[in-house]
């Protein structure tokens, strides 16, 4: 969560927001910025290793520059049903241009790979400004947005209203059945 401001932004929005770091500057941080926005932000001292993501718990999860191959196996399973997943972070050919960890950087395509069992609402691989790390104005980002199973509601809703699918429906001349 760093000092919180993704985390604060959800909140200014009135997601309920729970955030963790291993840094308790940080995360103190993150509670005296939520205090004085007026805003409700459950931040925790924890590593990722140790953080209890539970079963079925959590609308949205957004990783932006966090290394978290090794947590999918905590995370697909704590995303609700139609549950979504954010990601920002560096492809691997950043690390010509900086210091990096490789662990922290994703091959082309690997975030489609890692989330080849939801549905990819959106998935980008671009060279654009980070959302972290000033110093290189821009970098080669890969961005992901994947929705845990891929809900669908039966019938339809036709001008507002919900029809189901045995429903007649008439549109102009036509009657579709």
């Amino acid at each position: 969560m760093g000092s919180g401001r993704n985390s604060l932004f959800l909140a200014s929005r009135g997601w309920d927001v729970t955030g963790f770091d291993i840094a308790y500057v940080a995360v103190a941080q993150a509670r005296n910025r939520a205090k004085k926005l007026g805003v409700k932000l459950n931040a925790i001292v924890k590593r990722d290793a140790d953080f209890d993501f539970g079963t079925e718990q959590w609308d949205l999860i957004v990783l932006t520059y966090q290394p978290f191959r090794d947590l999918l196996p905590k995370l697909k399973p704590s995303l609700k049903a139609g549950g979504v997943v954010v990601i920002e972070n560096f492809h691997r050919d950043t690390m010509r241009e900086r210091l990096l960890d490789e662990d922290a950087t994703y091959r082309n395509n690997e975030l489609l790979g890692l989330f080849s069992d939801f549905r990819i609402l959106r998935y980008e691989d671009t060279a654009a400004k980070p959302d972290w790390g000033i110093e290189f104005p821009k970098n080669r980002l890969v961005r992901l947005e994947a929705q845990k199973g891929d809900i669908q509601h039966p019938g339809c809703d036709w001008k507002g209203v919900a029809k189901p699918t045995t429903a007649n429906v008439h549109w102009g001349v036509m009657t579709l059945l």
